[in-house]
């Protein structure tokens, strides 16, 4: 009955080993698994980064561009302006340089 019982223990303790070693074996490929997922997110996420920046870049320069775009056009639109006043200056001072010049002449005669 002993050596039965010694039997048992011994089957026992190899079953639990064998038990134990799976149990290793299956902690191991869950960490791979998890290592690897983990992997792939932070790849997902400094690709997401990436495109985050470069759609940055992209907006900055539409910005750039249109700020550019805007102020040339301020620029010309204050040209036209300062021309636009000019003349007006200019055509009404024509009348009374004009009359000026009559009476001188009229003076003169």
């Amino acid at each position: 009955a002993a050596e039965q019982a010694s039997e048992k223990a011994n089957a026992l303790k190899d079953v639990t080993a064998k038990k134990a070693e799976e149990a290793e074996g299956a902690a191991e490929k869950e960490k791979k698994a998890s290592s690897e997922k983990a992997s792939e997110i932070a790849g997902d996420v400094k690709e997401s980064v990436k495109r985050g920046e470069e759609k940055a870049e992209e907006n900055l320069s539409w910005a750039k561009e249109k700020a550019k775009e805007g102020y040339q056009a301020a620029k010309e639109k204050a040209g036209e302006k300062y021309e636009s006043a000019k003349d007006a200056i200019k055509s009404s001072l024509r009348p009374n340089v004009e009359e000026e010049e009559e009476e001188r002449y009229e003076d003169e005669l």
